[in-house]
């Protein structure tokens, strides 16, 4: 197959791609247009209504790239389960214990650091 043959058929197979791709935001720009009733803002003495349009989808694009680009709660981190069971018997033995409350989160914090030491997520970083 001649390579120009090969080159116009690829170029045909991405732009069925990109039609593919712009189809639904395309459809989606409209249907919130006419929901909205952003057609009410449209003013004659304000300018051309192809610039209305062309600025509402300049701003329908970049509102969809934002929230295309917003990072999900958590940043994609896997969630810490919280063991509230075991959280409750802690805190119901450390009571009858009568050592105060600022000598005991010294103890347990002292305690935690060397486990602390292997684990990356319990690192502690500066920027200074």
């Amino acid at each position: 197959m001649p390579r120009l043959l090969v080159s116009a058929l690829r170029l045909r197979a991405r732009l069925r791609q990109l039609a593919a791709q712009c189809a639904r935001p395309a459809q989606e720009f409209f249907a919130r247009l006419l929901a909205k009733d952003y057609l009410q803002a449209a003013d004659r003495e304000k300018g051309r209504f192809r610039t209305f349009l062309r600025v509402c989808l300049k701003r329908f694009l970049a509102n969809e790239w934002d929230r295309a680009r917003a990072a999900k709660r958590g940043g994609g981190e896997r969630p810490t389960s919280l063991d509230a069971a075991l959280a409750e018997e802690r805190y119901a033995t450390e009571l009858t214990t009568g050592v105060p409350p600022d000598r005991l989160y010294e103890r347990q914090w002292a305690m935690a650091l060397p486990a602390c030491e292997s684990d990356p997520a319990c690192q502690i970083t500066s920027d200074a």
